[in-house]
């Protein structure tokens, strides 16, 4: 009987050790539950966050558990031809690369800056892109800018679109254009709040009009609260009926899982007309743009799911501008 009762002693610790355990482990996932299904998690699937590229998305899937995963990426020969270059023939793709971004290196972990978008006047160039470094300002600010006036040779990190005036956040998802008619360079990001508010995820407007030395804070292309990757395209074509129009396009993920958006202006990007609904499911926006007789083009991709492994169809949605009146005024559709 001894024996039996001082062999109990230590089972019975170790089942009382487990069962604590067990407890927390049980009451953690509860925790973990509930916050899923409150506050900013409950609108992951309702809003279909996982599909949006923007970097407020991303932050909000990681603060609750939904980032994506880690898988094996594709070999680069299946899908890049990036491959193929070698070191001896870069001006297969330019020439040598440029750093747009001076000043020394950045603090781990904000070091990532991406979506670089350019655009070109004359000798002037100026690059609008993500970067990281200004995610944790106040207001939050994911967003660069580099100017070049030696037609990209050298590059100066002017960071024209942060701290705006009326205290607007800026998200990231660059897209940059001159207007060639207005003498004028305009930049959109997702943005938030401020003045002009453009809601708490809708198309924040910046201008210039001295050859991008300089910014300022412009009115809204949309407001909003779930828009997501806009792209963007100035009609500097002068024998265009639309000539010095500007076309905004973007996911709105309010509607039908994401659904397919334009706008436009004509006047330099002060103001912007009424959202057309292009299409009224999801299909990734991917990049508008005119020909010379002012018709315009949507590139839209459907992603199958999402993924590596759903398959990919790309569309093209024209529509005819320039076309007799009663004609043309509506969207088509080209696989």
């Amino acid at each position: 009987m001894q024996k039996r009762q001082h062999a109990r002693g230590p089972w019975l610790a170790a089942f009382l050790s487990l069962a604590v355990v067990l407890t927390c482990a049980i009451a953690t996932g509860a925790n973990a539950g509930k916050n899923q299904s409150q506050g900013p998690c409950a609108s992951i699937d309702r809003f279909q966050l996982e599909k949006q590229m923007n970097s407020r998305a991303s932050q909000i899937l990681a603060a609750c558990g939904r980032a994506p995963g880690k898988s094996s990426a594709p070999e680069k020969s299946s899908f890049s031809a990036l491959d193929r270059l070698t070191p001896s023939s870069p001006d297969v793709y330019g020439g040598p690369d440029k750093n747009l971004i001076s000043g020394g290196p950045e603090t781990f972990p904000n070091v990532t800056q991406s979506e670089v978008q350019a655009w070109a006047n004359g000798n002037t160039v100026m690059a609008a892109y993500n970067d990281s470094t200004g995610r944790n300002a106040s207001p939050v600010c994911i967003a660069g800018g580099s100017r070049s006036t030696d037609g990209g040779t050298t590059w100066a990190n002017i960071h024209p679109f942060c701290a705006a005036p009326g205290g607007r956040g800026n998200f990231g998802d660059p897209a940059i254009v001159y207007d060639a008619m207005h003498s004028v360079w305009v930049a959109v990001f997702l943005a938030s709040g401020g003045s002009p508010n453009c809601g708490t995820q809708g198309i924040g407007v910046w201008r210039s009009t001295d050859n991008g030395a300089t910014w300022t804070v412009g009115n809204c292309a949309h407001v909003n609260s779930q828009d997501d990757r806009e792209s963007m395209w100035v009609d500097n074509a002068p024998a265009s009926p639309f000539y010095g129009r500007i076309y905004v396009t973007w996911n709105d993920f309010n509607v039908g899982g994401g659904a397919l958006y334009s706008t436009y202006s004509t006047d330099g990007g002060v103001t912007w007309s009424a959202p057309v609904q292009v299409l009224a499911s999801f299909r990734r926006d991917v990049q508008v743009t005119t020909d010379p007789d002012g018709d315009v083009f949507i590139a839209a991709m459907d992603e199958g799911g999402g993924g590596l492994a759903g398959p990919r169809t790309n569309y093209v949605y024209p529509r005819r501008t320039a076309a007799p009146r009663g004609r043309g005024s509506r969207w088509g559709r080209r696989s």
